[in-house]
C-alpha cells in the first residue's frame, strides 16, 4: 500500500473523487452498513473515522499499544470496535454525533478513557512479571 484512502465513484472511474495521504499505510477499514461512514487504522495505531461520501474526519483516535488489526461495526452504526495486535483486547468506541462542542467533549472523554484503559492494562501486566 502508499498509505493513502481513494474514495471512487462508480459512475466515473477515471479518477477517484477523493484522496486522503496518511504518514503510514492502512492496516484495516471497514465501511459501515448503511454506507454512511467509514473506519480507518493506520499502522502508526490512529483509528480514524469518516462520512461518506465527503470523508469528512468526525473522529481520531490513537492507541499507543500496538497496531490496528481490526475494525467492526454495531448493526446500529452508532458504534465500532477494534483490535490491537498480539494485546488481546478489543476496544468499543462510539464516534461522536452533535454539535462541534459536544463532539470535541466526547472524544475528549473517549481518550481519558483509553488512557486509562491503557494504564490498567500496564499495571496488570507488570503484576504477571
Amino acid at each position: 500500500m502508499d498509505s493513502q484512502l481513494l474514495l471512487w465513484d462508480p459512475q466515473h472511474l477515471s479518477a477517484p473523487v477523493k484522496r486522503i495521504v496518511y504518514d503510514h499505510p492502512p492496516t484495516s477499514l471497514r465501511v459501515s452498513r448503511d454506507g454512511s461512514k467509514v473506519a480507518v487504522g493506520t499502522y502508526d495505531s490512529f483509528l480514524r473515522v469518516y462520512l461518506l461520501p465527503s470523508l469528512e474526519c468526525i473522529a481520531s483516535y490513537v492507541d499507543l499499544q500496538m497496531v490496528i488489526p481490526h475494525i467492526t461495526w454495531r448493526s446500529t452504526h452508532d458504534c465500532l470496535a477494534y483490535n490491537v495486535f498480539q494485546m488481546g483486547k478489543t476496544v468499543v468506541l462510539k464516534p461522536p454525533t452533535g454539535s462541534k462542542q459536544q463532539q470535541q467533549q466526547q472524544l475528549d472523554q473517549q481518550q481519558q478513557d483509553l488512557q486509562q484503559q491503557s494504564q490498567q492494562q500496564e499495571r496488570q501486566q507488570l503484576m504477571y512479571y
